[in-house]
């Protein structure tokens, strides 16, 4: 029996704002020069000289101000290997090992720059940084207990500081406590009231947990607080378009397009509201927009794929299903509109195989 064609589902990704930790710039001092008023190899032996002095001269203080002048220039190998001497010479330098943990953070290294924030902490507990900092490192290693314990404690040690709180509202939300999540975000938002990113956030709880109208008040006031704040013009569009009004979708996606021609979720949110408002030349147009900008959304393909097959571009629609399938092989729709693609061509047997797919991709335990 043929399989009929289901309709491209309204996706559900959202874009939470992510507040990320920079190992922080020093003050530099001004820095020593030696003037050496002699020509020829009088300068230059008396210049390696005085290179082989500030070297051995150097304190652990003079090699950390140099690893936090490093990373201020972004050069993150520099900073390690001051950090480095910094420590050798001094091994409880706290402050090293945090702000080595930093340089660690900044090359994605999160293992290392863990175990240094543990050390930091090792040395001076009462640093709520230390702790905040390590609770950043769990969270990009997907450890939200772990990221959430560590910002409990720098709240604890450091009550005022809204980013603790605001970061722990982010490891609430991605492991699924969108409850939790907005407790966190509103008690941002009484900390610091113009916090735009704050109020974008909980409207993305809120919208989780399909409390449109909520979620749409909050990214109302992001937008009031920041008017170039393009995420915030994006998921309204998408709660709009939950709520059925595809117009005021389609009004907020394009502002948030205008002021960031790069966001390809909402390229990709947009295109399904053409497809199902039945505009599918401009949902063709925004899901290629989408894919060139994201092309490991399999989604993306899939969705296209279904409107080459409805203007009879069946083999360019196969093509399409099975990128996704690539990107995403526990991707059931796929193999249901693919084995619907080889029906139409008379290839009978491939279509019969992903039939075969889609139903034990269907079975329930």
């Amino acid at each position: 029996m043929p399989f009929e064609e289901k309709e491209p589902e309204m996706p559900e990704d959202k874009s939470p704002f992510e507040t990320v930790i920079v190992s922080p710039s020093r003050k530099r001092d001004q820095n020593r020069l030696f003037m050496v008023g002699i020509i020829g190899a009088i300068i230059v032996a008396f210049g390696l000289l005085f290179l082989l002095i500030n070297s051995l001269s150097k304190t652990p203080f003079d090699y950390f101000e140099q690893g936090a002048n490093c990373a201020a220039q972004q050069d993150y190998d520099c900073a390690v290997k001051n950090y480095d001497e910094a420590i050798a010479a001094k091994p409880d330098f706290a402050e090293a090992y945090k702000h080595r943990a930093g340089a660690f953070y900044a090359q994605s290294n999160f293992e290392k720059a863990v175990e240094d924030y543990s050390r930091a902490i090792e040395f001076n507990p009462n640093d709520a940084n230390s702790f905040y900092g390590r609770g950043v490192a769990f969270y990009h290693r997907g450890e939200y207990d772990r990221a959430i314990e560590d910002y409990t404690q720098a709240v604890s040690l450091n009550p005022q500081d809204h980013s603790f709180v605001y970061n722990r509202g982010l490891a609430y939300f991605d492991k699924g406590d969108f409850a939790k999540a907005i407790e966190e975000y509103t008690t941002v938002i009484k900390l610091n009231p113009n916090y735009a990113e704050a109020y974008n956030n909980r409207g993305n709880a809120f919208d989780e947990q399909r409390k449109n109208n909520q979620a749409i008040e909050d990214y109302t006031k992001a937008i009031e607080l920041k008017p170039d704040f393009a995420l915030a013009y994006s998921n309204r569009g998408t709660s709009y378009a939950r709520k059925g009004n595809y117009d005021r979708a389609i009004e907020d996606l394009s502002r948030a397009l205008e002021l960031d021609p790069n966001l390809s979720t909402s390229y990709f949110n947009r295109a399904n509201i053409y497809y199902l408002k039945n505009d599918f030349e401009q949902a063709f147009a925004d899901y290629t927009r989408a894919i060139e900008l994201n092309p490991n959304n399999a989604l993306a393909y899939s969705n296209r794929g279904v409107i080459h097959s409805k203007n009879g571009n069946h083999a360019q629609a196969i093509e399409d299903y099975s990128r996704a399938i690539e990107l995403n092989p526990q991707d059931a729709q796929s193999y249901y509109s693919r084995a619907l693609a080889f029906e139409r061509i008379g290839n009978s047997e491939r279509a019969k195989a992903d039939r075969q797919r889609y139903d034990e991709l269907n079975k329930k335990p």
